[in-house]
């Protein structure tokens, strides 16, 4: 996973649609907010 782009989409959050995911040590950890609608 660590040389992907994934891409993990949040169906019931109201304000974060998606966000790209990195991996930080042992852990995954949300790297950027991504808007997919207005």
């Amino acid at each position: 996973m660590q040389d992907e782009e994934w891409i993990l989409f949040f169906e019931h959050d109201p304000n974060i649609q998606a966000c790209t995911v990195h991996k930080d040590g042992k852990h995954y950890k949300m790297k950027e907010g991504v808007l997919i609608s207005e």
